[in-house]
């Protein structure tokens, strides 16, 4: 099972915002297959080839249920960023059809099955990124965290690239016949600045 959900999208988040503020400058996005995710207003989403600014200050949600990209068997159902190549960071969210995959599914493997979905996971991301001409180090564990009222599998990295070096956060969520991954990633310099976006993020993806 793990070799069909190795196709993991990277991206970039960031933002400078008080927590006291943050709820005014978020907007839920819709996606396919009945998941949703909150991300703020400046952030921008690529629609196909075009990238555009959702910023809004009508409406407290967007429907991206339409809009997604087809690659390898892994659709891709979010990319959005912050615009300040500064204070680089941004989401991913890409859904693969696993047969068998329900919301408990996590719940249910042992250390051994969590060990090799890393190992798997691991050489996957370093093989894509390898092609892209980026480099990766500093592999924690993969492991069970309670993220957004599920169980879910946590992984991350930092990876190299022409701006700098970042921290990528993967979050692969188990839902009825599918599998999601949420990817969070930020720019190392503003790590501490984008905790609390990121935060909020994660804690906010639905799957259905």
């Amino acid at each position: 099972m793990w070799q069909l959900i190795l196709a993991i999208s990277l991206i970039a988040p960031s933002l400078a915002a008080e927590a006291g503020d943050l709820s005014k400058q978020i907007i839920t996005a819709k996606l396919a297959y009945g998941s949703s995710i909150d991300i703020p207003r400046s952030w921008q989403v690529m629609r196909g080839n075009d990238l555009r600014a959702i910023e809004t200050t009508v409406g407290a949600a967007i429907d991206l249920s339409g809009s997604t990209k087809l690659a390898d068997g892994t659709e891709s159902l979010l990319v959005a960023s912050f615009p300040d190549p500064q204070l680089y960071g941004g989401v991913t969210v890409t859904s693969t059809a696993i047969r068998g995959s329900t919301r408990s599914s996590v719940a249910t493997l042992s250390d051994a099955q969590v060990k090799s979905g890393e190992l798997a996971i691991r050489q996957g991301l370093e093989a894509t990124l390898a092609r892209l001409g980026g480099r990766t180090w500093a592999w924690p564990p993969l492991k069970k965290v309670s993220i957004a009222g599920a169980t879910v599998l946590h992984i991350s990295y930092l990876r190299s690239s022409e701006a700098g070096d970042r921290r990528v956060h993967i979050y692969k969520f188990f839902a009825t016949g599918r599998v999601f991954d949420l990817a969070l990633s930020t720019s190392v310099a503003n790590e501490d600045l984008n905790r609390v976006v990121l935060t909020r993020i994660a804690n906010s993806f639905v799957a259905q």
